[in-house]
């Protein structure tokens, strides 16, 4: 059952105008965060799709949307990972559930989704706009296992993201939105020890 209008894609336009032709032109797609661009990539593209979603009334709500759209097709995952209570965007309410902080930005990787093993069929593109940004990109470098595109929305003033650029040097950026291109390869041990913290760090 859909509640309330679809989202559409919740950006300026030059940043909404490079996601949709980034996913345009993906075969296929993680997200981090779910909402117009799962919509979009339902319906306006063939690419698979594993959506990872912190607010599990909203999955149902999206799944609703789907529904009303035609968006529920073969190669489409919705995926709510439980971080306990949550409140607007998916934010934790509280600390309850930090011992399942990490499965938000591992679960693509470690509970691949039908079409998406990182070691036969993995990702060329990931969309870094939920929960747990920092530890989404490191989880992305940790696992990639083939060159791909990371698209970070809400990037450029929230500098506490930045620290990303230790691993991938300074991204593209399109408007508030950071581009990175990431060619897999092995992290140092030091680069490994700075990530671990990320993992429960919710923004």
């Amino acid at each position: 059952m859909t509640t309330g209008e679809a989202p559409g894609l919740h950006m300026p336009e030059a940043e909404a105008a490079a996601v949709r032709a980034a996913y345009r032109s993906a075969d296929r797609i993680i997200e981090y965060g779910t909402g117009g661009s799962t919509l979009f990539a339902a319906t306006e593209t063939r690419a698979t799709m594993l959506g990872i979603e912190s607010d599990g009334a909203w999955v149902a709500r999206l799944e609703g949307w789907l529904d009303a759209a035609g968006g529920r097709r073969e190669g489409i995952t919705l995926r709510h990972i439980d971080i306990g209570p949550v409140r607007s965007w998916g934010m934790p309410k509280d600390s309850s559930g930090f011992r399942h902080y990490p499965g938000y930005p591992l679960s693509p990787w470690v509970d691949p989704a039908p079409g998406l093993d990182p070691a036969s069929e993995p990702p060329d593109l990931v969309f870094i706009d939920g929960r747990f940004r920092l530890a989404c990109f490191a989880a992305t470098v940790l696992n990639a296992t083939a060159p791909l595109t990371v698209l970070w929305d809400d990037y450029v003033d929230r500098t506490g993201y930045h620290r990303a650029e230790a691993l991938a040097g300074p991204p593209q950026m399109i408007g508030r939105m950071a581009r990175f291109a990431w060619v897999p390869r092995s992290l140092t041990r030091y680069e490994i020890n700075m990530v671990i913290p990320w993992f429960v760090l919710p923004g």
